[in-house]
């Protein structure tokens, strides 16, 4: 009987440490930081494509526009 609630209060512990956890990380995104992550996921396409635009369409949708200017 002591087993058990012995787990039960570590499983408790660890919750309660990981909610601590993400109120600590959710208190660190800021504005600053969501637009530098942005820049970053921007930067590393820019860094991946080759230059060509997509000769073949195989959706079926819209050509996407590209932002080449990173503007909102």
């Amino acid at each position: 009987m002591q087993r058990v609630e012995f787990e039960a209060q570590q499983e408790v512990t660890r919750a309660e440490a990981e909610a601590k956890s993400l109120e600590l990380q959710k208190e660190q995104v800021t504005d600053q930081l969501i637009e530098l992550r942005r820049i970053e996921v921007l930067q590393t396409a820019m860094e991946k494509w080759n230059g060509v635009m997509p000769s073949v369409v195989t959706s079926g949708g819209p050509i996407p526009i590209l932002n080449v200017l990173g503007g909102r």
